[in-house]
C-alpha cells in the first residue's frame, strides 16, 4: 500500500502516503478494521524474529504497509478486501482506505543515487545506502573521483552516509575503508543498517570513524562472519 509509517516512543506516525490521499503526514495511528493499533503491533512482534528493538521496529514499519500480511493477523478478517487506517489528524479520527485491487498510485520520493558524492560544508559526502554495486569496478571509479575532488578542492574531511543500507556483498566497501584511512571520517547511521551494512560499519569503526545517528538493526557483537 503506497503509504509509510515511522514507529517512535510506542506511536506509530503516518510519515508519507500517496499524492491521491487527502493529506494526514505526521498523523498518529489509532486502529486498524477498527483493532487497535497496540493489539496489532504484538502480532506482528510475535511473527518477526530480531535482535534488536529497531530492527523490529523497522520490520513492523514495513508489515504495516503490507496488504496480505495485515489480513494475515489474527485480530483482521483474512476475508476482508479493505484495508482501513483510522489515524488521529488535527484531533479528529480520519480514515485511510485500501481496496485490494485499485490501490492509488505508487509514493513518489527522491532517491540518493549509491556511489554518489557530494561537497557539503568542506566534506566529502559518500552515499553508500546499499552493498551493491552494478559493475565490477564501480567501488574503484568511486575512490579515483575522491581522490581527484579532494585533491582539486583540498579536502580531507569525508562523511559516508551509511544509512538505510540493509545489505548486501560486504567486501565492496574494503577499497574504500582503506582509502579513508587517516583521514578524518564521520559515519552516518540509523536503524535500518543491516547485515553487511553492519559489517561495513564495523570496517569504518576500524579505522578510528567517528559515528553520529541512532542504534542499528543488529547488533555489532553477534553471529555472522565478524572476526574478533
Amino acid at each position: 500500500m503506497p503509504i509509510k509509517f515511522k514507529i517512535q516512543d510506542g506511536i506509530v506516525y503516518v510519515i508519507n502516503h500517496s499524492e491521491e490521499i487527502k493529506n494526514c503526514k505526521g498523523s498518529k495511528v489509532v486502529a486498524v478494521n477498527n483493532i487497535l493499533i497496540d493489539k496489532l503491533l504484538e502480532e506482528l512482534e510475535n511473527m518477526i524474529s530480531y535482535s534488536t528493538k529497531e530492527y523490529l521496529e523497522v520490520i513492523q514499519e514495513a508489515n504495516l504497509c503490507n496488504f496480505e500480511i495485515l489480513k494475515s493477523l489474527p485480530s483482521i478478517n483474512n476475508n476482508s478486501d479493505v484495508i482501513t487506517f483510522q489515524v488521529l489528524f488535527n484531533g479528529k479520527i480520519t480514515e485511510i482506505k485500501f481496496q485490494k485491487d485499485k490501490l492509488p498510485k505508487p509514493i513518489l520520493e527522491e532517491k540518493i543515487e549509491n556511489y554518489s558524492y557530494e561537497i557539503y560544508d568542506n566534506s566529502i559526502v559518500i552515499h553508500y545506502h546499499e552493498c551493491r554495486s552494478k559493475h565490477d569496478n564501480q567501488m574503484l571509479q568511486l575512490i579515483n573521483q575522491l581522490n581527484l575532488v579532494s585533491e582539486e578542492e583540498n579536502i580531507d574531511n569525508y562523511i559516508v552516509d551509511l544509512r538505510d543500507n540493509m545489505g548486501g556483498d560486504s567486501r565492496i566497501i574494503k577499497p574504500l575503508v582503506e582509502y579513508l584511512k587517516n583521514k578524518n571520517v564521520v559515519v552516518l547511521v540509523n536503524e535500518k543498517v543491516f547485515s553487511s551494512g553492519r559489517m561495513a560499519y564495523v570496517d569504518l569503526k576500524r579505522i578510528g570513524t567517528y559515528s553520529i545517528g541512532t542504534d542499528i538493526s543488529t547488533s555489532l557483537n553477534c553471529f555472522e562472519n565478524i572476526p574478533g
